[in-house]
């Protein structure tokens, strides 16, 4: 059997069109510029990249808060 992941369907795309970031709607993220992009169910949340920096580090710090509790026991 698998083990599951706990780690979000994400990865770094290209923006097709100009839009706005999903976390912080005064950040533009221009047509072809690279940007964060979370697949949730059948929805895709896209961010730009300095959001995206925040994100990724908030996750794993909260990740080795986890496996830290997880190894003391």
């Amino acid at each position: 059997m698998a083990h599951k992941s706990v780690v979000l369907n994400l990865s770094v795309t290209t923006a097709a069109k100009g839009h706005n970031c999903r976390h912080n709607k005064s950040h533009r993220i221009g047509k072809g510029a690279r940007r964060l992009t979370i697949k949730v169910e059948r929805n895709q949340h896209h961010y730009c990249l300095t959001c995206a920096k925040i994100i990724l580090e908030k996750g794993i710090l909260k990740l080795q808060h986890i496996q830290t509790e997880v190894e003391s026991i």
